[in-house]
């Protein structure tokens, strides 16, 4: 913010009165500080006794019913002020704000109420003049600016690993170890699978009931049914009474 003003007295005009005020950026955030330079050169017959800096939440209130209406209020949260500074001198001072604990700016999500904050600078002369004031929004966030380094150049097209917490720097990415090509060897085609004979037993004739079949086992001899069955048809068939299915011996 730059401030110039002559100050006259009846048709006699002085020589300006120039005050310079700047900070590096426009953006900050809780637990930061805002460096402030100002650079005075009064070249006027007049005295400026101080130069306040004041950081302010500037907040506007939006009603719709039963009428539109808007109320802003501001509030000064921290404030710094540096003087005096004669007729015909030169000045120079570097300033500081510490920023408290705060919202951050801009509620997106309501339209009811909008929060901002800005830097507001006021000179205060001597005698019956009018003081010299401006303001400059700023913006209050949550993640500070990070100043990095420029990278130097890249090696071989590979990117430069940037230190830990610079943003927006190329990060390299790991890599194996390239390994040399393998020959291809031929591929043997498959062999056909066969399968292995199962031996199958051999076809004897079945043996009478009672007897003896191969092996020493004893065939079941049919026993006659116990339950009676209906006149005029043929005999139930017989039912096979349990055997032994141990061979016998001698």
């Amino acid at each position: 913010m730059q401030f110039e003003k002559t100050f006259c007295c009846l048709c006699c005009a002085s020589a300006p009165l120039s005050v310079d005020v700047r900070a590096p950026v426009s953006g900050y955030c809780a637990g930061q500080t805002i460096p402030i330079e100002i650079d005075v050169d009064n070249k006027s017959n007049v005295q400026l006794h101080l130069v306040k800096v004041y950081l302010r939440k500037v907040v506007t209130f939006r009603a719709t019913m039963p009428q539109s209406s808007t109320k802003k209020t501001k509030h000064v949260i921290v404030e710094t002020k540096e003087g005096p500074a004669p007729a015909n001198t030169t000045k120079h001072w570097s300033l500081k704000l510490e920023i408290p604990s705060l919202p951050p700016s801009n509620l997106v999500n309501c339209s009811i109420i909008d929060l901002d904050y800005d830097l507001k600078v006021e000179c205060v002369v001597s005698g019956v003049h009018l003081n010299l004031s401006d303001k400059k929004y700023i913006t209050i966030g949550t993640v500070p600016l990070v100043e990095g380094a420029v990278p130097p150049a890249a090696v071989n097209g590979q990117p430069v690993v940037a230190p830990y917490g610079d943003p927006g720097q190329p990060v390299a990415q790991p890599t194996s170890p390239v390994q040399p090509p393998q020959p291809i060897l031929p591929v043997q085609p498959p062999q056909p699978f066969l399968p292995s004979p199962t031996p199958s037993a051999p076809n004897y004739p079945m043996p009478p009931a009672g007897g003896e079949a191969p092996g020493g086992w004893v065939m079941p001899a049919p026993v006659p049914s116990p339950y009676p069955h209906p006149a005029g048809s043929g005999p139930a068939p017989a039912q096979p009474f349990p055997q032994s299915l141990y061979p016998t011996l001698g």
